[in-house]
């Protein structure tokens, strides 16, 4: 399977993940900084932080929770970052993720929304939408889903078929 929908596959503790691509296993994670342009690692300040310094280390303390294996501490601080700074699609498709790989997908499907909703041309936000809605069991929502991907990024949208095939979601549209 690609890695690119493998790794997004195995937060939700999918077997069709592959071996060591797990968050608790300290596996590959998905590479967010890869996917949104306005990722920052935190840094230390001398000074009051701003606001959006502060949501990017909650987001970041919610990226060591999920190395850890602390899902839903991750959850609680991917949370409080969207909270406090709303407009970053890479803190809403991080709070996606944890809640996908808590099997919360209809929280998960929100927050992969506003990632998507946000930054229109990932087709990273989109793919997850999409396998998101199969696992709901909503395949024409995965599949015109699914087309907005392909718009976006033919390859992507090629590994996001392989998923919604094993899902058998292509076949009931």
């Amino acid at each position: 399977m690609p890695i690119a929908i493998a790794a997004l596959l195995a937060f939700a503790g999918c077997a069709s993940a592959g071996p060591g691509l797990n968050a608790a296993s300290g596996g590959p994670l998905v590479p967010v900084g890869e996917v949104f342009s306005d990722v920052d690692e935190p840094v230390e300040h001398p000074e009051k932080p701003s606001l959006v310094e502060a949501a990017d280390e909650r987001a970041y303390l919610g990226d060591l929770y999920v190395r850890a294996g602390l899902l839903p501490e991750a959850i609680v601080e991917y949370r409080r970052s969207v909270e406090i700074d709303p407009s970053s699609a890479a803190r809403h498709f991080r709070l996606g993720v944890a809640y996908q790989s808590i099997r919360c997908f209809e929280e998960a499907l929100a927050s992969y929304r506003e990632a998507a909703r946000l930054e229109p041309a990932s087709a990273w936000a989109h793919a997850a939408v999409s396998i998101v809605q199969a696992k709901l069991g909503r395949p024409s929502e995965a599949m015109d889903t699914y087309e907005m991907v392909k718009e976006l990024d033919d390859e992507m949208a090629r590994e996001l078929l392989e998923v919604l095939m094993q899902y058998g979601t292509f076949h009931e549209v």
